[in-house]
């Protein structure tokens, strides 16, 4: 990944270049810059790449309890501690 993929990969997380720029200590023209390809300094390269991997590691930990809102609750054994068994899921062979 190089800098001006990662800008767009933040700005996809709604993170602005202003942002992007105050985060590392950069101008907003610069972050531009950046993003359209043009020249920037390796350390400000770096500092974006930084900023790409906290955010993955920030998204990543918020990741298992995303995951687990939205699967679906589904019990498995009803009161008596027998499977439960849907009326749809009970097909009955033809005699």
């Amino acid at each position: 990944m190089n800098p001006q993929e990662a800008i767009r990969a933040l700005s996809a997380l709604g993170i602005s270049q202003s942002a992007i720029a105050r985060d590392i200590g950069v101008s907003q023209p610069t972050i531009n810059r950046a993003a359209k390809g043009g020249d920037i300094r390796f350390s400000t390269g770096q500092a974006i790449l930084d900023m790409h991997a906290r955010s993955l590691a920030l998204s990543d930990a918020k990741l298992p309890a995303t995951l687990n809102q939205m699967m679906p609750q589904i019990p498995t054994n009803d009161q008596s501690g027998k499977p439960s068994v849907h009326p749809s899921s009970s097909r009955r062979s033809a005699p």
